[in-house]
């Protein structure tokens, strides 16, 4: 169940629900429980192809080395380069959210006021601390914080079912007249961000007992208890406040929409706990993006993609700590960069830097439902539902959803600038640098470039990957404590 926490946390329920759907409910109206429904469902398409995968690949590398063996080599250098602007971007963005909400919170519940740079500098040194640690520290800390934030929404949606009966479980939300109406392009793009961090399960495959069994199955637990919560509790909300009237009680309260809710069914007491969980929640968060952008980053690192050093491991905790640190550095250079030019963390940092890092990882998910396709197409696992029909699908509805999401991406980054707007563009530089340097590699170092990918499992891996990648000429420690499901452990 471990894994199962480290996915959820990375989708952080409580901060998605508060902060993400009234921004969802304001501009896309009453067809949100639907599209979270139907993205969702688009997912668990994704997922199908994507454990299957996982059951074959278990390296180190994950959409990396699916890319890299499904597609090409140069196309896996590519997808290196992407999902390392986007995830370390979005893992930036972690850090100006975090400040922001921590300010008001902690002013509106009990009055003191602490200016968000310190509680920036607090959240830096916490996480680094954890994610330097054993992963097994990191994985406890966040079960007892998405225990909480589930628990709390659960509370919520059982309480508001008890007093306000079936009438707040409208059916006609999911009419095709709500559910298709107007503003539902909006509204999906605000419930495929809600799920981004699901895809982090096949970083942890080198550290699981049994990776083809407990990637999967992590896989499909977390993403079906993302969208049950997402799903239902949207839902509820919109039985609460009406299929005509949601949209404008977002737009008025928008932070403190489910607040009010909370207030109006349950009581003052749930309001003021998820109140002091959203600052627990981005916390969450934060550290599992940064666990998981770190084992990315020391997977390429292995791969010599990047600076041998970072893909050192702690002698002690095992832990990519070189990676961690680097990470911190570069979110901490965003993040009080932007302070001393006096850029709000929020307004001005953390919704353009989360709407970039969302539109690079849809893409690579997008690239990983192809990969799936030619890897199967010859092989013994081929099967026409799992490795071709449902990633083709789901392929097909990611682009789609990548296509929503940069059309509108002034209005997910919340800023409407021709400079902002222009943002994507550099992440297909940063794609098509990546294969540039694929081809550079084939042509001058065929050596390294005939080990991109190479070995099917994390044994198999070390073997290939010479241990002079790193500055020490020892090889590299050993993988952290390995992680497992209940019944694993059992």
């Amino acid at each position: 169940m471990r894994i199962v926490i480290l996915i959820i946390s990375a989708s952080t329920p409580l901060a998605t629900i508060v902060g993400t759907a009234p921004l969802g409910f304001a501009f896309g109206g009453a067809s949100l429980p639907a599209t979270y429904l139907i993205s969702g469902l688009l997912i668990l398409l994704f997922c199908v192809g994507y454990t299957q995968m996982s059951r074959r690949i278990t390296r180190p590398g994950a959409f990396y080395s699916y890319i890299t063996r499904g597609i090409g080599r140069p196309a896996g250098v590519a997808a290196a380069w992407l999902a390392l602007v986007s995830y370390t971007t979005f893992l930036a963005g972690c850090f100006g959210i975090a400040p922001y909400y921590a300010s008001l919170i902690l002013e509106q519940q009990l009055g003191i006021h602490v200016p968000w740079p310190l509680y920036a500098l607090l959240l830096f040194l916490a996480v680094g601390v954890t994610a330097y640690r054993r992963i097994d520290f990191s994985a406890a800390l966040l079960g007892l914080f998405v225990t909480a934030e589930v628990a709390c929404l659960v509370v919520l949606d059982v309480v508001m079912i008890a007093t306000g009966g079936v009438h707040l479980l409208p059916t006609h939300v999911f009419s095709p007249s709500v559910a298709f109406g107007p503003g539902v392009g909006v509204a999906l793009v605000f419930a495929i961000m809600s799920f981004v961090g699901f895809e982090s399960a096949a970083l942890y495959a080198p550290e699981a007992r049994n990776p083809r069994r407990t990637i999967p199955r992590a896989t499909y637990i977390a993403v079906g208890v993302i969208t049950v919560v997402y799903c239902l509790t949207t839902w509820l909300a919109v039985g609460a406040r009406g299929i005509d009237s949601v949209s404008g009680a977002a737009s008025r309260q928008v932070g403190d929409f489910f607040f009010a809710i909370s207030d109006e069914y349950v009581g003052s007491w749930l309001t003021s706990t998820m109140a002091v969980l959203m600052l627990v929640a981005q916390f969450a968060v934060a550290l599992a993006i940064a666990n998981a952008t770190a084992r990315y980053t020391q997977a390429l690192a292995k791969e010599r993609l990047l600076p041998g050093w970072l893909g050192a491991g702690h002698p002690k905790f095992a832990s990519p700590h070189h990676a961690v640190i680097a990470l911190l550095i570069i979110s901490a250079a965003f993040i009080f960069g932007g302070w001393m030019i006096g850029w709000d963390p929020y307004l001005d940092l953390s919704s353009v830097l989360f709407g970039f890092g969302v539109v690079g990882i849809v893409a690579i998910q997008a690239g990983a439902c192809l990969s799936v396709i030619l890897f199967f197409r010859k092989d013994s696992g081929f099967h026409w539902w799992k490795t071709l029909l449902a990633p083709a699908i789901g392929g097909i509805g990611l682009v789609a959803a990548l296509i929503l999401i940069v059309d509108s991406f002034s209005l997910v980054s919340g800023k409407d600038s021709p400079v902002v707007g222009a943002l994507p563009w550099l992440l297909v530089v940063a794609t098509i640098g990546g294969a540039l340097y694929g081809l550079h590699l084939r042509r001058r170092h065929p050596e390294r470039y005939e080990l991109l990918g190479a070995g099917d499992t994390a044994s198999e891996f070390d073997d290939v990957i010479s241990p002079e990648i790193w500055d020490d000429p020892t090889p590299p420690s050993k993988p952290e404590t390995e992680l497992s499901d209940t019944a694993e452990q059992k």
